[in-house]
């Protein structure tokens, strides 16, 4: 590849480059629990919005406009005084009946978005497209509830993600969503370590 076919492919991929950069950084502050995760979170979700956009994801679009309000909204959920080590509250764990509680939001979700796209939008990947969409919602729900659980969530939806944006021919994309999984996991993990040692006897 010359350079100039080179150049040709990251103006084509200009959005998708620059919404990886970003939710790298998310993710990244995500695990470190630091409320500044809230602003890369939302510029990342305005590039992908023009991304998914752009590939027809129409459902998954939409997701990001939530993830935007949902970004500004941590921001002053997780406010806290600067000499805390950590901001957003104590993390947390779903109970047997907040798992089908939020099992029983997803699918519902999942039946509501997947019937709209179907029959009101020239959408490819109906189903999948709904689903991501409802379990985001879910997960990025949980996250700012910091509820450990939200980790566990995203391992399957980054996975199912990447797979897609790789059908969809977004490269960038879908090497994000695999990163997103590897991080997923170590979030998990460090999230679980700090809720173990803070978790009443």
């Amino acid at each position: 590849m010359g350079l100039y076919q080179f150049l040709h492919y990251l103006q084509l991929h200009y959005y998708e480059i620059l919404g990886t950069i970003t939710g790298l950084i998310y993710v990244f502050y995500s695990i470190e629990q630091k409320r500044i995760l809230w602003l890369y979170g939302g510029i990342s979700s305005l590039f992908y919005i023009v991304v998914f956009f752009q590939a027809g994801l129409f459902a998954y679009m939409t997701l990001y406009f939530y993830y935007t309000g949902i970004s500004i909204y941590g921001w002053f959920a997780w406010a806290k005084p600067k000499d805390e080590a950590s901001q957003g509250g104590k993390i947390t764990r779903l109970k047997t009946r907040s798992w089908i509680l939020t099992g029983s939001v997803i699918g519902l979700l999942f039946l509501i978005v997947g019937f709209v796209l179907k029959y009101t939008a020239n959408a490819e990947m109906v189903w999948a497209d709904a689903l991501l969409t409802s379990g985001s919602i879910a997960a990025t729900w949980l996250l700012m509830r910091k509820v450990l659980d939200h980790w566990l969530l995203w391992i399957g939806i980054d996975t199912l993600s990447g797979f897609v944006s790789l059908h969809k021919g977004l490269p960038f994309a879908a090497i994000l969503f695999f990163i997103y999984t590897l991080l997923a996991i170590k979030g998990y993990f460090e999230w679980k370590k700090e809720w173990t040692h803070t978790r009443p006897l």
